[in-house]
């Protein structure tokens, strides 16, 4: 199931669960830190919080644009952690803009299927 990033005015965003994980790492990874102990169990992103979050992201993406093309053996070699910026950029690169974009509009709630985290 997406999780789904809900502004108050009803604008949706939706992201996989291994999406929203990834990005959440990135966010971190770019200086965000998340105002819950696990970003992962975060329901409430306020104002100042998108913000941050968004710029984060943004830089994150900004990073991965920069990473040469990997081999594909050279991808498999790689760790999970070293791995993660080749998950933004490419195809996906346009989907991942949407979600600065959102989260650069203001708050957000964050919806999960009941159960999955």
């Amino acid at each position: 199931m997406p999780v789904e990033l809900i502004h108050p005015n009803g604008e949706e965003f939706h992201v996989s669960q291994a999406g929203w994980r990834a990005v959440l790492r990135l966010a971190r990874r770019h200086g965000w830190e998340p105002a819950a102990a696990r970003a992962e169990e975060m329901t409430h992103f306020g104002r100042e919080e998108a913000d941050d979050f968004a710029r984060a992201v943004d830089t994150g993406l900004a990073d991965a644009w920069t990473l040469p093309v990997p081999q594909p053996h050279e991808l498999e070699a790689m760790s999970d952690d070293e791995a993660l910026p080749y998950v933004f950029s490419g195809r996906s690169a346009a989907h991942w803009r949407d979600l600065v974009a959102f989260c650069r509009r203001g708050g957000f709630r964050v919806e999960r299927e009941r159960g999955e985290r």
